[in-house]
């Protein structure tokens, strides 16, 4: 039978394989506005079942050994003040519901980073790695048949979207008259399948740079079959035709190169092998963005898209001018944004592009600044230890930085399950000690 420590990781390990399955039951439409998304009605995630399971353990065990997590007075404070400000602006909700709902989604994400901080020595980080690089071979074999098919796989009881280059609403790059799907695997979009390939890709170079250490000598087989894995990422990713995340992805790979160069005797690498597991890498990047892009580039037009990026910029700008101390109420902007333009297509009713914005409408002003104390305070204690941190969580703090940058763009990080889980993960992977 197992002890309550094994299932307790027994649990974690299986959210985090089935994190990228987007499996999940519809419950009710929070706002009448739009289809149905993730962000204007209500659903129970497969993710939730294992996270409440995760809280039960985690509560009713003894707390006499448990190392405390938040030891930073200014540290809780910001986080208590953010949660504080969090429900606050249910004052101001339109559909106080609604937001209550998308804050209970953030304190789950929350959990994740305290369960994570309390447990970080009993999980096995060499795991995790191997998880994240399984799962997205399993996306990017899933991305690759749906490019080539042009349209879903079958795969709906795991959570894969319906596709199709004529369906409204699948996102698409247009060549000419002709429009062919970005791939989703069974994320709802192709930018969530970006940054979980993000994840996995350099959790796989951190595998690779492992066994490449001075001390250890591995199996031609077995570098082969990792070197295949990685190309297989590399081509899934690309795949998604998010150039947010491939452009991250290679800085970050240079980002990585050069402080392996600048540290290569902490972590136990030659200069020699660092170059040429690195630099391959880029190699196949450019030449899969090279056979794949050119062409579906010159034909992408992105006026649109800004067009509409900036139209919810504006529309969240006027919120903050309106209600600046509580905001707009979390997870109101869709409603908002139908209030102040009623007759959008349905497809256009999205939050704005913009994590950072969109925190700010939703918690207002004082909500939005213990936000960024509290994660200045983690990664500025993250980044004082650089130099002695290991190689997995200095990984992962690079993909963070990519999901911070990510976050001017994109809105996921902070309204979409997937992306919330996975922002307060790798926070958690890339900053407990």
């Amino acid at each position: 039978m197992l002890s309550r420590a094994a299932l307790e990781k027994l649990i974690f390990y299986l959210f985090l394989f089935f994190l990228p399955f987007d499996i999940k039951k519809f419950i009710a439409r929070a706002f009448n506005v739009g289809s149905i998304t993730e962000f204007n009605s209500f659903f129970v995630y497969l993710s939730d079942i294992f996270i409440f399971v995760l809280l039960f353990l985690f509560l009713v065990s003894s707390f006499r050994n448990r190392r405390k997590f938040f030891n930073n007075k200014i540290l809780l404070l910001s986080l208590g003040s953010f949660i504080t400000f969090s429900f606050l602006s249910l004052l101001n909700a339109s559909n106080p519901l609604f937001a209550l709902y998308g804050i209970t989604r953030i304190l789950l994400g929350i959990f994740l980073l305290l369960y994570i901080g309390q447990n970080i020595s009993h999980l096995s980080y060499k795991l995790i790695l191997e998880i994240f690089s399984v799962s997205g071979v399993i996306q990017a074999c899933l991305a690759i048949g749906q490019y080539f098919k042009q349209s879903s796989l079958g795969f709906h009881y795991l959570g894969e979207s319906t596709l199709g280059p004529h369906i409204n609403g699948v996102a698409k790059i247009s060549l000419g008259q002709a429009k062919l799907i970005r791939s989703y695997g069974t994320f709802p979009h192709p930018n969530i399948l970006a940054a979980f390939l993000t994840i996995s890709f350099f959790s796989l170079i951190v595998l690779i740079l492992k066994d490449s250490q001075i001390t250890k000598k591995i199996k031609t087989s077995q570098r082969l079959v990792k070197y295949t894995a990685l190309i297989i990422i590399i081509l899934g990713l690309v795949l998604t035709f998010s150039r947010t995340f491939v452009i991250l992805s290679l800085f970050s790979l240079v980002a990585l190169w050069i402080i392996l160069h600048r540290h290569h005797l902490v972590y136990q690498l030659s200069p020699l092998r660092i170059n040429r597991i690195v630099f391959s890498s880029i190699l196949v990047y450019l030449a899969l963005i090279f056979i794949i892009w050119p062409v579906s580039l010159l034909h992408v037009s992105q006026s649109q898209s800004l067009t509409l990026r900036s139209s919810y910029n504006h529309e969240a700008i006027q919120i903050i001018k309106k209600q600046p101390l509580l905001g707009a109420g979390f997870a109101n902007f869709i409603n908002r944004l139908f209030i102040a333009n009623p007759f959008l297509p349905s497809w256009e009713y999205q939050p704005a592009h913009n994590i950072y914005l969109l925190l700010l409408t939703e918690i207002g002003i004082f909500g939005f600044l213990s936000f960024l104390v509290f994660l200045s305070i983690l990664i500025k204690k993250a980044l004082v230890k650089i130099k002695s941190r290991s190689l997995e969580k200095l990984a992962f703090l690079i993909v963070f930085f990519c999901f911070l940058l990510s976050g001017f763009v994109d809105h996921f990080l902070l309204t979409i399950n997937q992306g919330i889980l996975m922002f307060w993960l790798i926070l958690s992977l890339a900053t407990g000690d």
